[in-house]
């Protein structure tokens, strides 16, 4: 592949170290890789592998600057159509993602940090197609500060070159240059000298004298940044009360593998730490962030979920650091055996999670998740259903569509009609088109191969008469247009006016496949006269739902401090129910007294989850205070499926969250609202059904819950069983699909 990395600099820092490494190890595979910044200290390190650096002034926000990178990188990109560009920072993704649009590369980003948030950039970052976060919680950050979808987040480690980073590696130029004694115990502490990240520098060089003094010791500082003059001057103050040089500042270094080598005692944060751990020394993780100390297997997994930076830790002083590294220089003279255990302890730890070329792997497969670079003007298959309105049920439909048909066919282009094209575009990686924009669809359709009408209740009059008139018009218009077209796992109904079920009938017969997601849709179609013969049963593609990484469904827990046993409940609001006399306040005052009684009798937490925010949200939240629960919002289809792999049941309104429920073989109570519910609850083979009409919800919803709790095991048993073979109905809508796509001529 042919890869642009875009960052600010390349000047000493972590993120700048990690772009380098991670442009080693993938030119190293046979990649071709530029990198564009505004240049520093780690140019000759490119230059000495044969990677051409191209200089913009990507480092700051000035508007000239930002001009200038922009028409530079336009030219860039135009010149020498890069498979990838790939953007390390807000600035160059910002300019990235200016330039993608009128351009179309693949656009990917990686984010370091959790960069101070403010309003305009939390509005105008663009984190790209697809994101890479360096640890669990700068995951979470973009979830939670910029809305990024979690499904586009992959994570990634600090990637180590371990040959480079060895306790093998020479280090006595720098013993020269700078008059270093081999006589006492070296402390080196490398990091930017930036008032955001220097408060160990200035902590350790308060207690220098006491150190120093008592243990024959030099400390070596490296780095530079807007703290070094301050940092100068209070280094000046120790080394007159100490009495000799024993505190030495090198300023910013690109040998870096050379000092962290020459260390007894390393300190810091981030990938300084992982470098010197690689160097097999023994560390104290300090940071602006937090405070770790003494690397050990305690602080392993504490270390890892914060990329070894400590954030959220406890924050520590000049006393503390100096105990920790006291009790290190200490162990030197009287345990050497355990202290060189503790140096091979964490160059262990870098050889199993955080090797360069792993981390290239990990960048490789996000990569190959995209499209070629090549821009395609038309669609093969164009999908239209109800997407891009924030309702994750129908959204992630649309998911499971284009990542069947791309598993089944990698050739097959994509178009979708939707809301928010741009936003859907970058969400799902296909060409989108505004589904209302009926010019631009039928030009779309001249060139098309099949038509999909994609998942979810489309031909229905129950919320409206318009939505029927919609669906039924682009399918007319494919037929229109000789495009074949097929019913994709659709739900039927409810249709109550006549006139609009002749219509659905007579639309339904042009198609070339019929596929469905239940038995009573089939009964219904054949009731509005089309032929059994056309129609086949399957399953809703959702079935196909694979849930999100543990990792996110962790933080998930931790973030809304979900734990002990849990029952999901899923609401909507009660206006725009078709035809059924619902009393809103009423039913959820019923629904929050069976969640309480639940709650109390079985020693469990509620769980609201909404689908769709705009008719979600106020429901659960209301009914989750008056229950005591608690309300998790703005997860993805797939986070959502992993959540209910921690649920003893679920109490679902919505449609979809029962769905996700039996993917995962989780028992539901169904609040019929809609015909479609009683209709997937029959054919799951669950008979724990509550018409929210009920004049005795709250006491049903209660027997029904017991009889769950009372028999989960069996009933879980034959979910099990059941959803097996829905897989593989849904499997076979694909490759339906695809054997009308290639049979189109």
């Amino acid at each position: 592949m042919k890869i642009l990395m875009v960052t600010m600099g390349l000047e000493i820092g972590g993120a700048e170290t990690h772009i380098v490494e991670l442009s080693r190890a993938l030119s190293r595979m046979g990649h071709d890789i530029t990198v564009a910044s505004n240049g520093g200290v780690y140019e000759n390190e490119l230059r000495k592998f044969n990677i051409r650096h191209v200089k913009l002034p990507l480092n700051n926000k000035y508007p000239l600057s930002v001009i200038k990178s922009y028409h530079g990188l336009y030219k860039l990109i135009k010149t020498e159509r890069f498979d990838i560009v790939h953007a390390h920072a807000r600035i160059p993704a910002f300019i990235c993602g200016l330039l993608e649009k009128r351009l179309s590369f693949r656009f990917v980003t990686t984010a370091h940090l959790d960069f101070k948030l403010t309003p305009l950039w939390q509005k105008i970052a663009d984190w790209g197609e697809k994101t890479i976060a360096v640890s669990e919680d700068i995951a979470q950050y973009l979830i939670s500060n910029y809305g990024v979808c979690s499904d586009n987040i992959s994570l990634t480690i600090n990637g180590i070159d371990m040959e480079k980073f060895s306790p093998d590696t020479d280090f006595s130029d720098i013993v020269s240059e700078f008059g270093l004694d081999n006589t006492k115990k070296r402390i080196v502490y490398i990091s930017r000298i930036d008032s955001d990240r220097s408060a160990a520098a200035f902590m350790l060089v308060e207690k220098a004298d006491y150190i120093c003094k008592k243990y024959n010791a030099e400390i070596v500082i490296v780095g530079d940044g807007n703290d070094f003059p301050a940092l100068s001057k209070k280094v000046e103050d120790a080394n007159k009360k100490i009495g000799g040089r024993s505190i030495i500042l090198t300023g910013a270094r690109s040998d870096i593998n050379k000092f962290a080598a020459a260390a007894d005692i390393f300190i810091g944060v981030s990938r300084s730490v992982l470098e010197a751990m690689s160097a097999s020394k023994p560390v104290v993780i300090a940071g602006n962030q937090g405070y770790l100390g003494i690397m050990d297997d305690s602080k392993l997994q504490i270390a890892r979920d914060t990329n070894f930076c400590c954030r959220g830790c406890e924050m520590t002083n000049a006393e503390t650091l100096c105990r920790d590294v006291c009790t290190l220089l200490e162990m030197m003279d009287s345990d050497k055996d355990a202290f060189a255990e503790m140096g091979q302890y964490n160059r262990s730890i870098i050889e199993k999670y955080y090797s360069a070329d792993r981390m290239a792997r990990d960048y490789i497969e996000v990569y190959e998740k995209l499209f070629p670079y090549e821009p395609y003007k038309h669609g093969d298959v164009i999908i239209s259903g109800y997407y891009g309105f924030s309702n994750m049920g129908d959204d992630s439909l649309l998911s499971v569509i284009i990542d069947s048909l791309k598993s089944a066919a990698p050739e097959i282009r994509i178009t979708a009609l939707t809301k928010n094209p741009s936003k859907m575009h970058r969400r799902f990686g296909v060409k989108c088109i505004n589904r209302f924009n009926i010019p631009k669809i039928s030009r779309e359709m001249k060139h098309a191969k099949l038509l999909i009408s994609g998942g979810g209740s489309l031909l229905q009059d129950g919320t409206s008469t318009k939505s029927l008139f919609y669906y039924t018009f682009i399918m007319k218009l494919a037929h229109h247009k000789k495009i074949p077209f097929m019913l994709y796992a659709n739900g039927i109904g409810p249709l109550y006016r006549d006139k609009n079920r002749r219509l659905a009938g007579n639309v339904v017969k042009m198609a070339e496949a019929v596929t469905l997601r239940d038995p009573e849709s089939a009964d219904e179609l054949v009731k509005m006269g089309v032929s059994p013969d056309k129609i086949k049963v399957t399953a809703d593609p959702a079935f196909l739902l694979v849930p999100a990484e543990e990792y996110k469904i962790k933080a998930i827990h931790e973030r809304y401090k979900i734990d002990g046993k849990c029952f999901a409940v899923s609401l909507r609001e009660g206006h725009n129910l078709g035809n059924i006399d619902f009393n809103s306040s009423e039913f959820e005052s019923e629904v929050a007294s069976a969640c309480k009684i639940i709650a109390e009798k079985h020693s469990m937490t509620p769980i609201f989850i909404p689908m769709q925010p705009s008719r979600d949200d106020g429901i659960c939240m209301r009914v989750s205070e008056m229950c005591g629960g608690k309300t998790v919002c703005g997860l993805s289809a797939r986070e959502l499926c992993g959540i209910m792999d921690g649920m003893e049941f679920v109490i679902g309104m919505r449609l979809h969250v029962l769905i996700y429920a039996a993917n995962r073989c989780v028992p539901a109570v169904g609040l019929c609202y809609d015909p479609k519910i009683r209709t997937l609850m029959n054919y799951i083979g669950q008979k724990s059904i509550v018409d929210v009409t009920d004049s005795d919800i709250q006491r049903k919803i209660i027997e029904y819950a017991d009889e769950i709790i009372n028999n989960r095991g069996e009933i879980c048993t034959l979910l099990s069983d059941k959803t097996k073979l829905l897989r593989e109905a849904a499997e076979s809508d694909i490759m339906n699909a695809v054997k009308i796509v290639k049979s189109h001529k």
